[in-house]
């Protein structure tokens, strides 16, 4: 970051390495810790990312291009909660069927040409039971066809920097071989960042939901929720080219995890695969953390009634790091000359660098913990008179 921007002094640089946050000199390494569950893993291709940072904590062939079945209604879903919140559609809205969306096979609603129903029941059995004919119906509605819906899909991809991304339907029934691809990892990007949206994280976290159509009450398809400890998401899939895909989620102890499992021969791989990944994260890696609004350092004051001011953190600063890792960590402060009252709470006075090995892996600004007023005549020589009387 360059000195003078965004409120840092431009004079006299000073770095206080501050403290060692943690060093870890256990014995087993991380790398064949990582071996082992490759071996474990039976998916093609798989990724575990923290859900913060996008930290990749295990892959195995993440970055290969191949189908991922229903694992494309994340972006579909994705587009249609954004269309509610920018106000372009709303729950409510109520669509009538096409006879192309009626028509779709697979995992279905069995929603009828001619029926009308509103976006919410759509958006629902797209959601937990994997629904085509819904998927269909909502691209439609928002595109006019599901082929310029697709079009959205792969523009918002690469929008979001999911780079080899793009798809040729809004359901994922369509094969590699008709161009419609993505990665592990960029599908697990899409999840992290489908998931900051309430109402997509609320849609893939429910469990059961009751339609306004035709009374129907549905299941998610997601076995994780309520079976494994934390689960709050997202999506299956399965295509028999592309095989039986899986993105999950879970929350332990405000740690947020994704795995990602592609090309599983059967369901139960999938399930336990996805779960492995999930329990190596949690088991394996913890957060150091540097919270927001804590205390850091404290730094001399020129000219003020108190001496120094308290450094708090301006936001949080997290990285995961495996339980068994040699390496060090530092917090790194860093302010320019002694800064001088008056000093208001929250002014920024410099920031916090948090090191591993040496190299950067977070950052935030320090402000004032509290108010420091100028120092007064007065106040200066009731201390001058007061240095003289002290012991």
């Amino acid at each position: 970051m360059e000195r003078g921007g965004r409120g840092w002094p431009r004079s006299g640089k000073v770095v206080w390495l501050v403290t060692a946050l943690a060093v870890f000199l256990l014995t087993a390494s991380p790398a064949l810790a990582a071996v082992d569950l490759s071996r474990e893993i039976r998916a093609g291709s798989a990724i575990l990312v923290d859900y913060r940072s996008g930290q990749v904590l295990f892959e195995k062939d993440a970055y290969r291009r191949m189908g991922i079945a229903s694992l494309t209604k994340l972006i579909t879903l994705l587009l249609v909660v954004e269309m509610i919140e920018n106000k372009k559609i709303r729950l409510t809205d109520v669509v009538t069927i096409s006879d192309y969306a009626a028509s779709m096979d697979g995992t279905i609603l069995e929603v009828k040409a001619g029926d009308r129903i509103s976006v919410r029941d759509l958006l629902y059995s797209a959601a937990l039971i994997s629904a085509n004919d819904s998927a269909v119906a909502l691209s439609e509605y928002i595109a006019g066809s599901e082929s310029a819906f697709a079009n959205m899909m792969t523009q918002r991809a690469k929008e979001l920097g999911l780079k080899n991304t793009q798809f040729r339907d809004a359901t994922g029934i369509l094969g590699s071989w008709s161009g419609s691809h993505s990665t592990a990892y960029d599908v697990a990007q899409l999840t992290r960042i489908a998931l900051q949206h309430p109402l997509f994280a609320r849609l893939v976290s429910t469990r059961q939901a009751k339609l306004a159509y035709q009374d129907v009450s549905l299941s998610n398809s997601n076995l994780l929720l309520g079976t494994f400890k934390g689960a709050d998401g997202v999506k299956t899939g399965f295509t028999s080219e592309a095989g039986h895909a899986f993105v999950g989620s879970a929350t332990r102890e405000g740690r947020r995890l994704i795995a990602v499992v592609l090309d599983e021969d059967t369901r139960t791989d999938r399930w336990n695969d996805a779960k492995r990944l999930l329990t190596y994260g949690f088991e394996h890696f913890i957060n150091v953390v540097v919270r927001e609004g804590e205390t850091v350092a404290r730094s001399q004051v020129d000219n003020g009634r108190y001496d120094g001011v308290p450094l708090v953190a301006r936001q949080s600063v997290a990285t995961l790091t495996h339980k068994d890792d040699d390496g060090l960590f530092e917090k790194v402060v860093m302010i320019g000359k002694t800064p001088a009252a008056p000093i208001k709470k929250g002014q920024i006075i410099g920031r916090l660098i948090v090191k591993k090995n040496g190299k950067e892996v977070g950052r935030t600004e320090l402000i004032a913990g509290q108010r420091v007023p100028r120092a007064g005549l007065l106040f200066k020589l009731w201390r001058w008179l007061s240095g003289l009387v002290s012991p």
